[in-house]
Parts: structure tokens; C-alpha cells; sequence
């Protein structure tokens, strides 16, 4: 198990997302990347409303961005700029719009996967605020996170 443990270290995100994306299909991936997004929604309208810390939505914001992997192979989105220059409420604001317009246009776009550019914007928009939404949960939680859904995946696949 611990040789095993070795061998995940070195497979890489983009390596992962490309194995999941030749498993279960583009289309399949994008209505999970919908899916992903609806769920972090709900956890960032819990910490809206006070019902959760800021902090349990680590492993909400772990799942997109490992998402947002597979949708960058998918629309060959290869932008990764992080911007850190937004208070915590315009952020949750931020992300909510933006994921409601990406979930938009990933439904929009899942017939015409050529690299659409409103879809190739919008992913970056959405990472980007996502990772600035993350310093404010806790970076180290988000990568932790991040570590144990991509290892996860690594079992899963068989890789």
C-alpha cells in the first residue's frame, strides 16, 4: 500500500482529468461539473445564511477545481491567473454569478465542445475566484482536499 501511495504522487492533475474524461465522456463530465457547482452553491448560501462555518465548504471548492481540470482539456482552457483583490462578500457574490453563468453556458456549449470562448473566460473567472474564495476557507484545507479527491480518483480509475 505504501509503494501504491508512492506511485499517486506522481500523477499529475492534468493526467487524472484525462483519465476521467476518456472513462465516463465530455458531455458526462460537464453535467458533473454542473453538478459540482450546484452543490457548492448550496454550501456557500449555508455560509451565507450562518448555518455552516466559512471553513466546511473546503471540500465544495476542492471538487470544482478538480473539475475545472477536466473542463480546461475539454474547452483547452490553459489561463490559470489567480486575482486577490475582492472582499469576502463580493466573493461569495462573485462566485454564485459566475457559476449560475457557467452552468448556463456549459449546457449551452455541451453540443458545440470546440473551445468556446465564453466558456474558456468564464472557467478562469470561476477559478480564479474560487482560489481567492479559498484563502478565505483555508488554502491548506482546500489542498488537502484537493490531495485526497485526486487520490481518490487515482483508486478509482485504476491508475
Amino acid at each position: 500500500m505504501g509503494n501504491n501511495h508512492e506511485e499517486q504522487k506522481h500523477i499529475s492533475r492534468a493526467s487524472v482529468a484525462k483519465a476521467v474524461l476518456e472513462k465516463h465522456g465530455k458531455s458526462f463530465q460537464i453535467k458533473m461539473m454542473i453538478e459540482e457547482m450546484a452543490e457548492l452553491t448550496v454550501a456557500l448560501c449555508h455560509v451565507n445564511r450562518g448555518r455552516v462555518p466559512e471553513s466546511s465548504i473546503a471540500e465544495e471548492i476542492a471538487d470544482c477545481l478538480a473539475m475545472t481540470d477536466q473542463m480546461d482539456l475539454i474547452f483547452k482552457n490553459t489561463n490559470h491567473k489567480t486575482s486577490q483583490n475582492k472582499t469576502l462578500d463580493n466573493e461569495l457574490d462573485q462566485i454564485l454569478t459566475t457559476m449560475g453563468r457557467l452552468q448556463n453556458w456549459l449546457l449551452l456549449a455541451e453540443n458545440h465542445i470546440s473551445g468556446d470562448f465564453i466558456v474558456k473566460k468564464l472557467l478562469r473567472e470561476f477559478r480564479q475566484e474560487l482560489n481567492v474564495y479559498s484563502e478565505f476557507v483555508g488554502t491548506e484545507k482546500v489542498n488537502n482536499w484537493r490531495k485526497i479527491k485526486h487520490e481518490r480518483m487515482i483508486r478509482r480509475l485504476g491508475l
